[in-house]
């Protein structure tokens, strides 16, 4: 028995030394560590640097947020702002596998983090600023009260600034929804900025009337054609399409639905972000049951049809428009009073914002938000009760009422109101106010709309951005996480406007400055 063992151990000797050359010792557990070797020269173990420093983006599945060949782009862009970091910050601490396995790391956790390419953009470039500026991802947020902001311009808004972004950075921290509660944190009069140099530069932002017109603003009282004239009585449903009468509006039926807006996503090839010709990777699915276009009718059925209006004469027969400083004059308000003498001095600008509900009237008013331009504190948040006898649909799942109360404002108290604290030379701000201020019946001059000024597309009147990416465009704030909140909605595009505002008196600063050097 003993022969045949120390064979079998000699041959596996000489076949090891004629492939490798075996450890001096010539132990058997060293023999078996060397013929290991051997079976697997070619594969290294996980720690090996070789393996894990290669500069390439980690697939995220199902898919990314951008292409392969940009995430390459930006980990590039990442990795030399890592190596300047190590250089300028760490004394050369870190060798160059570190600081490569790092970049991939981290832009791995962007890519798998974020939602959109706009908001992948938004991180990476964030983290590679704070990197070149600050040694680290967190940039100032490590020290707060060191910041060291651009003091070229003494125009008092670097307070508000300062509170702008320890409020986004405790909204990411936490997780918290980005509610007007959320928002109440940001200071009330921007710093006591010089407001008549603010105030001409929010006069310069009102749109011009022929421009408005264009974005289907209402901006005359419509004419009737004929003095008999009555709208259409067939009309197609807002919501399922199907062709009725508004006069059998009241009749029960079956109105299958999609309520969800329609999503596009793309999907790509992982190999290097390669597109094979002939493959659709566009997949267009409803929000609202995530169901594939095409697929069903709906996924909600209503008991009735609704119609909105589009045309203002249609409107102008269902409720009279009227401008602004008509209804004063109806209400026989004196505008030389010494109450609005002292409101014309403290309510220059308003925000507004309307939730609208579908009624046998059409598309009604039932919640309204107006919020004062300079301190960002609401003047009224109120449900107002529609005109309509009967009350269709309340679109709980955007709007967030589920009921209008006995005790909500009728749209005549609603009128007094806004009169008393608007005129003609009120600006208005908010994002696509034609539709509040058709449901409003409301002329304003003066109107300042972030869905026209701050839209990427110029072009097309029909392209506008969402409120919610201007909102994390310019505040990096993550607004409407699932219904619209009006009082939300109504500051939001105040704070646009002021942000906006904020760098043009800064630009102008520094070109003064920049002149009296020269």
């Amino acid at each position: 028995m003993v022969t045949p063992k120390t064979s079998h151990l000699t041959n596996s000797k000489k076949s090891s030394t004629n492939s490798r050359s075996i450890p001096s010792d010539g132990s058997i557990t060293s023999h078996c560590t060397s013929n290991y070797s051997l079976s697997f020269p070619h594969r290294s173990t996980s720690s090996s640097p070789s393996a894990a420093c290669k500069l390439l983006p980690r697939p995220v599945l199902p898919y990314a947020p951008i292409r392969q060949d940009e995430r390459q782009h930006y980990l590039r862009l990442l990795h030399d702002q890592y190596v300047h970091c190590n250089r300028n910050f760490l004394n050369n601490s870190q060798s160059n596998d570190e600081i490569t396995r790092k970049a991939v790391n981290e832009e791995f956790r962007i890519a798998s983090s974020t939602k959109s390419k706009m908001e992948y953009l938004h991180v990476i470039k964030k983290i590679m600023f704070n990197l070149k500026k600050y040694g680290n991802e967190g940039g100032k947020t490590l020290n707060r009260h060191n910041n060291n902001i651009n003091k070229i311009s003494n125009i008092g808004m670097d307070n508000n600034n300062d509170n702008q972004t320890n409020h986004n950075h405790k909204v990411e921290k936490t997780g918290e929804k980005n509610s007007p509660r959320g928002l109440q944190s940001a200071p009330a009069a921007l710093g006591n900025p010089p407001f008549p140099q603010y105030w001409d530069e929010l006069v310069e932002l009102c749109i011009p009337l022929e421009r408005l017109k264009r974005h289907n603003y209402v901006i005359e009282v419509p004419i009737f054609p004929t003095s008999d004239y009555s709208p259409n009585d067939r009309i197609n449903c807002g919501r399922c399409g199907t062709c009725f009468r508004i006069s059998e509006i009241s009749n029960m039926v079956k109105c299958t639905y999609h309520w969800g807006k329609i999503n596009t996503s793309t999907y790509q090839n992982l190999n290097l972000g390669k597109k094979i010709y002939g493959t659709d990777y566009t997949n267009k699915t409803y929000s609202c049951c995530n169901e594939p276009v095409g697929q069903s009718n709906g996924c909600v059925t209503g008991d009735h049809h609704v119609f909105k209006f589009d045309n203002p004469i249609d409107l102008h027969y269902v409720k009279e428009f009227q401008r602004i400083e008509e209804l004063r004059s109806k209400l026989k308000i004196d505008g030389n009073s010494k109450t609005q003498l002292l409101r014309k001095e403290k309510i220059k600008a308003i925000g507004v914002d309307c939730e609208m509900c579908y009624t046998d009237k059409g598309f009604e008013m039932m919640k309204i938000s107006v919020v004062d331009f300079r301190t960002e504190k609401k003047l009224i948040d109120s449900i107002v009760h529609p005109d309509g006898d009967l009350i269709i649909d309340l679109n709980t799942h955007v709007s967030g009422v589920e009921s209008i109360p006995k005790t909500a404002l009728t749209f005549d108290e609603l009128m007094i109101k806004l009169a008393h604290m608007t005129d003609q030379d009120t600006i208005i701000v908010g994002h696509g106010l034609e539709n509040d201020l058709n449901v409003m019946r409301l002329i304003y001059p003066k109107i300042v709309d972030t869905a026209i000024l701050f839209s990427e597309n110029q072009v097309n009147v029909r392209r506008k951005d969402p409120l919610k990416k201007l909102a994390w465009k310019y505040l990096s704030e993550n607004i409407q996480g699932k219904e619209h909140d009006s009082l939300e909605d109504a500051i939001v595009p105040i704070r646009i406007v002021k942000r906006h505002i904020q760098k043009l008196l800064s630009m102008k600063e520094r070109n003064r400055l920049n002149r009296n050097l020269h």
